[in-house]
């Protein structure tokens, strides 16, 4: 295991343990076995591991995600059982929902008004894959990948008490029927 992801993996027990807003630089260094000043070499400070463990848990969940997608020959069903995934992990992701629940204040603004790079890495990732599976220019593709995951954080954040499977399957259509107008618009020569 590199250093990187043995700092991490101490990232998340320390938050685990002692919360987010409580957890110290001290605190990752004793989990992770590593002197304080390793830490701070690869990260320089309390933000950037925070934002470090964050995209790589959401790595993993995009990975999942991809999967998923790429289970399914019709963009409909790839799109509702990649959301229907990136909705089941994310509400059973053991410490966003500890942290969801004692410490909201805490974690919210990493998920909204701090949470711009989350939502670009996940409209990136999407954007990708719907590219290659459509054969449609970024341009077109980027802005429904952008809103299809600002929807997914929303349920996640703000739950309608609908079935992960109710939701996916009504964002789902919106999606391709977006995507299918997208591929009827001539890209820019």
């Amino acid at each position: 295991m590199t250093p990187h992801a043995e700092i991490l993996d101490a990232v998340a027990t320390a938050v685990s343990r002692y919360g987010l807003a409580r957890f110290t630089m001290e605190d990752v260094a004793r989990h992770a076995g590593l002197a304080r000043q390793t830490i701070y070499r690869h990260f320089p400070s309390k933000d950037a591991l925070i934002d470090a463990l964050i995209a790589r848990e959401e790595g993993r969940i995009l990975d999942d995600v991809a999967t998923a997608m790429n289970a399914e020959t019709h963009l409909d069903a790839a799109l509702e059982r990649g959301v229907l995934t990136a909705l089941r992990l994310l509400r059973s992701h053991p410490l966003l929902a500890q942290l969801l629940d004692l410490e909201p204040a805490a974690v919210l603004p990493y998920l909204t008004t701090e949470g711009h790079a989350l939502i670009q890495r996940a409209a990136a990732d999407l954007s990708s894959l719907l590219e290659e599976r459509l054969a449609l220019p970024h341009e077109q593709v980027a802005p429904i990948a952008d809103t299809a995951a600002r929807i997914v954080v929303s349920h996640v954040l703000t739950p309608t008490g609908e079935t992960d499977e109710t939701v996916a399957a009504r964002i789902a259509p919106v999606l391709t029927a977006a995507l299918e107008a997208a591929t009827v618009v001539k890209a820019p020569s």
